[in-house]
């Protein structure tokens, strides 16, 4: 989970599959008698449905989960050039080493 850092579990509802972190979002089996066990872990996405802001997911999780738009974004506020062919990964990079520069990066 990006805020807790607990693992987020998935598991099938309905021929959809449902995510959650126990931590931060606990199933309250008083109201839903019929509870799924999750089956397994599952890496953080973003979702399109109940989307964080690109700020906080910087903050929380770091740019590998902003989109390259979002990151050439943070880069332009940052003054920070890029060669036009740049791959995902050399933005990431580029935009964690601007965060390292700045002053009282913890």
């Amino acid at each position: 989970c990006p805020r807790c850092q607990s693992s987020i579990k998935s598991w099938p509802i309905n021929n959809r599959t449902c995510y959650a972190c126990f931590s931060c979002q606990p199933i309250d089996g008083s109201k839903t008698p019929n509870i799924v066990t999750p089956i397994k872990d599952c890496v953080p996405f973003n979702s399109h449905c109940a989307r964080e802001t690109a700020e906080i997911r910087l903050q929380e999780t770091g740019p590998e989960r902003l989109t390259v738009k979002e990151i050439k974004a943070e880069l332009i506020k940052r003054h920070v050039e890029w060669p036009q062919n740049a791959k995902k990964a050399t933005l990431v990079q580029l935009l964690c080493d601007s965060e390292e520069r700045k002053p009282g990066f913890v």
